[in-house]
């Protein structure tokens, strides 16, 4: 603001004081009040405030530039020390020639030109070419993994479908429903001269053609018998078929059809002492036999044979080996009688193996729906020349099933009731003689898959052997598999099962081995076991050992065992690549000497969300439970506590896995509900 001034001026004596306005001073800077991103501020006494620029220099690179990226420089005013971020140019690129680069059906191609050494940035004339489709050489991408695409049409009739299939799958061999007079003989190219079947390679798109044949009507025993006098053609029943106790030879290959129309051959047999490949009603089956009873029917095996190299036979009452359909029989009333002699003769070191099932020896294809009501008995006596002299060692494997010994294929919908009983006998040797039994109440070892099947029935087994100082035996036996390597899903086990062995001896409620890559879902057991032998013994309610896959099964029953047994309510012994998970067992587990436990006795791997109830009696076994990864009270409970939607659904986890839960009850395999209502 503007001032005042008095002024004075004294002149000869006299003064003369007159008043006037002073003029605005300069603002006067003197403290440095504060900055922003472009200026720094002063202030004058006066409160006015003067800006100016700051007088930046730099501090430090913090981040240096590329050909792609511009780099960051922190700076720093020299008057007020405010700092600020600066960018710092991006450098030149640096060019070099590339050469084009084919596309692919995974990446894109670019032509010739120049780029950016460093960022690779496209400078002059590259240009991005479209990825492609697959280049197919036999049947390869020659890029990736891919395998080429091949269709088949199937035409029958006037129906057309198309499915798609990879380069070198088989052949999708499909059976086709036929009416009472016309036969589905299989698929043909258009001119009818080339068959596809399972055994073609598909290499490149086909177009097929169902072709059919008369069916023969079979009403009398004698029509019945015309099937042995040409097994390639297709046949049905139109009424029952009484054979009123006919001895008949075996089928050696049955490639045709069999439609029973519901209708039941009963009151034959079949009695061979022939020691063959594949022994049964029919040896071999590459065809089809469906809808048909058979009921009193007895297959009596007594075969001696003497050997000097690998042997093996494979035997099965009705068929030896399935390469076909075997769908929608029932067998009723039957006896199933195999007896295998073998003489060793030779000096050389011998293997012998045996396969022997109660209705099909091995399963190579599919077998659906089969009722099945049966005794089966089974001896296997080995006998082996040169005792007192110096022979080399005997290996001897006997893969024993109620239904089948080996499956390699699909097996669904399979019930079977019945006893059955096996007794391997070997005689005495002076050398070293190991015998394997693996033994199953649906199958002996299982390669293929089983789904909604099951056994109901006693198993026993007995070794009668005379053994020598170097003899070893091994068993495995399983309530429904003895040794599973593959899948089983939805299938029970509820049997009596006693015996036992010398060495390792593995017996389980549902599966005496789950072995690699065996995977298990969604089964049970309810099995009472008691154990006999010489040796340690190896016994879980569910399976004996686990070194796979099981998940949403459980056990109940009970077992015991009063010799140096492992035994456990589920699982004897989880080894190192087992996971069980979602399971829980009931078993009553009576134990003494050894290892033992409510769930598993050792655990090596995972268990997890699986419990076991109190229902045990130990006389002095541990009570090992492994390492459940669950809280100890869920681990072993009371059965009355147990049997809690909230413990089994909210802590546990088990709700919509496959499982029914309900308050007072143990938890329901969901499947078992639907089969029931169905």
């Amino acid at each position: 603001a503007e001032g005042y001034g008095r002024y004075i001026y004294v002149i000869g004596g006299t003064e003369f004081i007159f008043e006037a306005e002073l003029p605005l001073r300069e603002h006067k800077y003197s403290v440095y009040s504060r900055s922003d991103d472009d200026s720094h501020f002063f202030v004058c006494s006066c409160g006015y405030e003067y800006s100016e620029e700051h007088s930046f220099y730099s501090k430090e690179v913090i981040k240096q530039p590329t050909c792609s990226e511009k780099g960051i420089e922190n700076k720093k005013c020299s008057v007020c020390f405010y700092e600020k971020e600066f960018s710092i140019a991006t450098l030149p690129h640096q060019g070099e020639s590339v050469a084009s680069v084919e596309q692919t059906c995974q990446d894109y191609g670019y032509t010739e030109g120049v780029r950016c050494k460093v960022c690779k940035t496209p400078l002059e004339g590259i240009g991005r070419l479209p990825i492609v489709d697959h280049s197919y050489i036999n049947g390869q991408c020659k890029w990736c993994e891919c395998k080429m695409p091949v269709n088949i049409t199937y035409i029958n009739g006037g129906e057309s479908k198309t499915e798609s299939f990879l380069y070198g799958d088989k052949f999708d061999d499909k059976r086709l429903e036929g009416d009472l007079y016309s036969a589905f003989l299989g698929w043909y190219d258009n001119s009818g001269a080339v068959k596809y079947d399972a055994e073609t390679v598909l290499t490149e798109d086909l177009t097929v053609y169902a072709k059919w044949g008369v069916s023969i009507a079979i009403s009398t025993a004698d029509d019945f018998m015309r099937i042995w006098e040409d097994p390639s053609k297709s046949y049905y029943l139109v009424n029952d078929i009484n054979l009123k106790g006919k001895v008949v030879d075996p089928i050696v290959l049955f490639t045709g059809s069999l439609d029973g129309q519901g209708y039941t051959v009963k009151n034959f047999n079949l009695s061979t002492n022939e020691l063959v490949t594949y022994q049964g009603l029919i040896q071999i089956n590459e065809g089809t036999v469906r809808n048909i009873a058979i009921k009193d029917y007895i297959f009596n095996l007594n075969a001696t044979g003497a050997v000097n190299a690998t042997v093996g036979a494979a035997t099965g009452s009705l068929v030896g080996c399935n390469k076909g359909l075997l769908k929608d029989i029932t067998v009723d009333s039957t006896t199933v009688n195999s007896t295998v002699t073998v003489i060793a003769t030779s000096k050389v070191r011998l293997e012998m193996l045996y396969y022997i099932g109660g209705i099909v020896g091995v399963n190579e294809d599919e077998i659906d729906n089969l009722d099945l009501s049966f005794v089966n008995t089974v001896t296997v006596q080995n006998t082996n020349n040169g005792y007192g002299e110096a022979w080399n060692d005997r290996f001897i494997t006997n893969n024993i099933g109620k239904v089948c010994a080996i499956n390699k294929g699909k097996i669904t919908g399979v019930r079977c009731v019945g006893d059955f009983s096996v007794d391997v006998e070997q005689s005495r040797s002076d050398h070293d003689i190991s015998t394997t039994s693996n033994l199953g109440g649906l199958i002996a070892v299982n390669e293929g898959t089983v789904e909604r099947s099951g056994y109901k029935g006693d198993i026993e087994y007995f070794n009668d052997s005379s053994h020598g100082y170097f003899e070893h035996e091994y068993s495995t036996t399983g309530g429904l598999v003895g040794v599973n390597y593959g899948n089983i899903a939805e299938s029970y086990a509820e049997a009596y099962i006693i015996g036992g062995g010398r060495e390792n001896y593995r017996l389980g409620g549902f599966v005496g081995h789950n072995d690699g890559k065996g995977a298990i879902s969604s089964c049970y057991s309810n099995t009472e076991i008691i154990v006999s032998g010489e040796s340690e013994n190896f016994v879980g309610g569910f399976v004996a050992i686990n070194d796979a896959f099981i998940q949403t099964s459980y056990s109940d029953g009970k077992v015991s065992s009063l010799t140096s047994s492992t035994i456990a309510g589920f699982s004897a012994i989880n080894e190192l690549g087992g996971t069980i998970t979602k399971s829980f067992t009931a078993v009553t587990v009576t134990a003494n000497l050894y290892l033992s436990g409510r769930f598993t006795a050792v655990n090596k791997a995972v268990i997890n969300r699986s419990y076991a109830t109190d229902s045990v009696d130990y006389i002095e076994g541990t009570t090992t439970l492994g390492e459940l990864s669950i809280s100890t009270d869920i681990q072993t409970v009371a059965i009355e506590e147990l049997l809690s939607n909230s413990i089994l659904g909210d802590m546990l986890g088990w709700n919509d896995e496959g499982w029914i839960l309900t308050d007072g009850n143990y938890p329901t395999l969901a499947w078992t509900k639907e089969e029931v209502s169905a």
